[in-house]
């Protein structure tokens, strides 16, 4: 048999459970990046952002032979936006940001 303690505690708990599983519901969701491919000084990344529109990123490098890092890149308007002092996730935010061609 359920006593009627043993009820209200579950309650109690469930109560306090259910709002902090549903704060997480609406967080931000960082952009997927997938490794693409090398060519000649510069690396490209595919990125999928959070509302599925694809997109690319690509790092230049100032000696790629010892993995020395340019200007992380993405595109906008058909321009590259550059900057050396950007993460592969910043450039990925970004690029999810940035405005449809």
């Amino acid at each position: 048999m359920i006593n009627t303690r043993h009820l209200l505690v579950f309650s109690f708990v469930l109560g306090l459970l259910l709002p902090l599983s549903s704060a997480h519901a609406g967080e931000y969701k960082a952009p997927r990046i997938l490794d693409g491919s090398v060519d000649e000084g510069a690396r490209y990344y595919r990125v999928i952002c959070p509302d599925d529109k694809h997109t690319s990123i690509h790092i230049y490098y100032e000696d790629y032979l010892q993995f020395k890092k340019g200007d992380v890149c993405y595109v906008e308007n058909g321009k590259d936006k550059c900057s050396k002092g950007w993460s592969i996730d910043d450039a990925a935010v970004k690029a999810c940001k940035a405005k449809k061609i």
